[in-house]
């Protein structure tokens, strides 16, 4: 075997486990217990009246809960009979930045308490509009069951909820298949109605979403539209402006306004 070629496979060798990492992550979605934790002790700002009593939450969480996927802000986990998500907090930056330990504990409590604001926001103002059946923002002792998750890897852990701050929904049809069915099912109008009702109904309790996204952020349970995300969630006062609250919504009609288009419907524009 010539030098050269013994030098191309050792090259290629190397890069192959360089590698390995990033292909590693991609599989796994990054997921780590410890970008899960969260050093911050017990606050009264961040309890909640619970709609679901402790008996209703242990019979949810008897079921295995199984990964969905990741957002900006959770590891997201999908019950086994399909009809909750668990959307576990986690605490780590896109980029891990920080070389001192006290600057980078600064960063997560920071992240923390700007998550927990918009998620009590949301349960004070906007439950309904949310889906959302439960909030578990500060940390508690022998209240909830331990959970088994499969993760990306379909590993099995057991997790102590106890520890953990999450939030738990209903679960949706993503907005973009739920306009793909209403298509041929007939519903559009119910649909297209509903979600401009979200959304004038959200500004008209002075919320702002930080998140412009409509198709990530939206879906239907039935013809009742949904934000999945509320983790972005903002207090405007200036909302009592109507320009301002027309702004907001404008910023998901108009890309619904394509995608209809797209399909040669002006529907929307006549409601």
């Amino acid at each position: 075997m010539s030098k050269i070629r013994r030098l191309f496979l050792l090259l290629l060798l190397v890069f192959s486990v360089l590698a390995i990492p990033s292909r590693f992550k991609l599989l796994t979605y990054g997921f780590k217990l410890e970008k899960l934790q969260l050093n911050l002790p017990f606050s009264p700002q961040w309890e909640i009246e619970p709609i679901l009593s402790e008996g209703e939450l242990k019979k949810i969480f008897s079921q295995t809960f199984f990964f969905l996927g990741k957002g900006a802000q959770s590891y997201v986990f999908e019950s086994e009979d399909e009809q909750y998500v668990l959307k576990l907090f986690r605490f780590d930056p896109r980029k891990r930045s920080f070389t001192d330990r006290e600057k980078w504990d600064m960063w997560k409590e920071k992240k923390a308490i700007s998550l927990f604001t918009s998620c009590k926001l949301s349960w004070v103002r906007a439950r309904e509009e949310t889906a959302l059946l439960h909030l578990h923002l500060n940390p508690t002792s022998k209240m909830l069951p331990v959970l088994k998750i499969k993760t990306p890897l379909d590993r099995t852990l057991h997790l102590e909820l106890d520890q953990y701050r999450f939030a738990l929904q209903k679960k949706v049809v993503p907005l973009e298949k739920a306009l793909d069915d209403a298509l041929t099912d007939g519903t559009l109008s119910l649909k297209l109605t509903s979600l401009r009702s979200l959304l004038e109904g959200r500004t008209e309790k002075k919320i702002r979403n930080r998140d412009p996204s409509l198709w990530r952020n939206f879906g239907f349970l039935g013809n009742q539209a949904v934000e999945l995300d509320f983790g972005n969630y903002d207090d405007r006062p200036d909302f009592e402006d109507e320009k301002m609250r027309k702004k907001e919504v404008d910023r998901y009609l108009t890309p619904l306004r394509k995608w209809l288009m797209s399909h040669h419907i002006s529907e929307l524009d006549n409601k």
